[in-house]
């Protein structure tokens, strides 16, 4: 599992993940010291954790620096985001009152 951290000063959209994942796809990634972690402000999509599938023996939180990932087709990636927008849509037209009940 891949856990992505999109840029809150930048509308991430669905092509850009893909691009992403298309980019990395059959290659290896790393992840920084957990010390040395970028700012997000500085890129748009940053890798913030990845957790193997079959991790070593002497693989930990501490050391997951030390090791590269295989990025493959099968990888779950999850892509987070600081924030969250909702909208509601609020349809007080006659047209949502009126039922037809010979068409349906």
């Amino acid at each position: 599992v891949i856990y992505i951290l999109m840029n809150k000063s930048y509308h991430i959209s669905r092509n850009v993940r893909a691009q992403w994942f298309l980019h990395h796809v059959n290659s290896s990634i790393t992840l920084p010291p957990s010390d040395d972690v970028p700012e997000t402000e500085t890129t748009e999509l940053l890798v913030i954790s990845v957790l193997p599938q079959d991790p070593p023996d002497e693989w930990s939180v501490e050391t997951r620096h030390k090791y590269r990932y295989l990025v493959t087709a099968s990888s779950n990636i999850i892509f987070l985001s600081e924030v969250y927008s909702t909208v509601y849509c609020l349809d007080l037209s006659p047209s949502i009152s009126a039922v037809d009940i010979q068409h349906g």
